[in-house]
This record gives C-alpha cells, structure tokens and sequence, in this order.
C-alpha cells in the first residue's frame, strides 16, 4: 500500500510495523522497485514513540486495531499524531470475521478481539478526538463465504491462483454490501485534540 500510495502522491509516506523483519522485507522491495519515498520504521502502537507529534496529514491504519489490547490508548497516540482536522483511515474486521474466517486463525493470526461492529467504533473514536466523515463495509454478503472457502478449505495453491481474480471481484465489487460483512473501513477526522 505505501508503495502505491508513493506512486500515485509522489509523497513520502512513514511505513511502521512491530516487525523488524517485515520492515527489513519492506526496505529491500522499495530498493528493487526504486521508490525511495518511503521511510520505514520498527515502532508499536499503543506509544509510537518514535514518530514526531503534530505531524501527519494523514495515518492510514489497515488491520491493526483487533491486534492491539490498548484500542483506545492507540487510538489516543495517533491523535497525538495527526495535525488538527487530520484523516485517520482504518480498516478492520466485525465481528462476523472469525465465524466466516474461523477462531483458530483469527488467533493464530494474532487478534485479539473478535472484531468491532460501527457503533463500538464511533464510541472509541470520538473518546480520542476524531468524529466519523464516512464508513462502509469493505465486503459483501457473498464475502463471508468465500472467505470460509479461501481460508478454511485446504485448496492446492494452482487453484487457488487460478480462482482468485473470480474470488477478488466477487469478494469486492458484486453489488449488495451488507451488514454482515467481515469488513469495515472508516474515514475520521481529528476534531479534538486529546
């Protein structure tokens, strides 16, 4: 995402991850592929102590709150974050995420709560400055089942390769978007500072 985000911007943009490893993966694509506007840093939510208060115009946070225990303080530090009237994006599963994908993998995958329905959201994000511009879910109602056969069925990785733009269009696009959606995705903006 932060590569494309640099190609269509031409922006720089910070890329943080707990991982050294991943952030070490991300320094070694951005070199093969010449993009040299991104700026990767190992650093963890809830603190972030290494990115500079006030600063960001813009904080994309894309299936990492269900990995954190402290969502409220997290949600505090990227106010401390973002300049007044600053975008938080965030995406993030409901809680019909692990009924379609499976508890096993949700944990195994590291979340630590099920999911948040919009309501649990806007009350979050209005404790910690941000009032909500727009929110959709990001998924279908055909979305949880494929999701159950992606993920749950052990397909060998030719078919899977071969039913994936199928799977995409359908995961994505098919008209009927609905409330039992693995998916939300929310626009906010910092009214307060906290």
């Amino acid at each position: 995402m932060s590569f494309e985000f640099v190609k269509e911007t031409g922006k720089p943009i910070d890329c943080v991850d707990i991982n050294p490893e991943l952030i070490e993966f991300g320094k070694k694509l951005a070199k093969k592929a010449n993009i040299d506007k991104v700026r990767f840093i190992v650093d963890a939510l809830p603190s972030l102590p290494k990115l500079p208060r006030n600063y960001y115009d813009q904080i994309l946070l894309i299936d990492v709150l269900e990995h954190v225990e402290e969502d409220l303080e997290s949600l505090l530090t990227l106010n401390s974050l973002l300049r007044m009237g600053g975008v938080l994006i965030i995406s993030v599963p409901t809680p019909y995420y692990p009924k379609y994908f499976g508890y096993d993998f949700a944990k195994r995958i590291g979340h630590v709560r099920d999911g948040y329905t919009i309501k649990e959201l806007q009350e979050l994000l209005n404790r910690s400055g941000f009032e909500i511009v727009e929110w959709s879910y990001h998924t279908n109602f055909l979305s949880p089942y494929l999701c159950k056969i992606w993920y749950q069925c052990d397909l060998p990785f030719r078919i899977k390769a071969l039913l994936f733009p199928v799977f995409k269009t359908a995961y994505f696009d098919f008209i009927g978007k609905g409330n039992n959606s693995c998916g939300i995705v929310i626009k906010a903006k910092k009214v307060k500072q906290i």
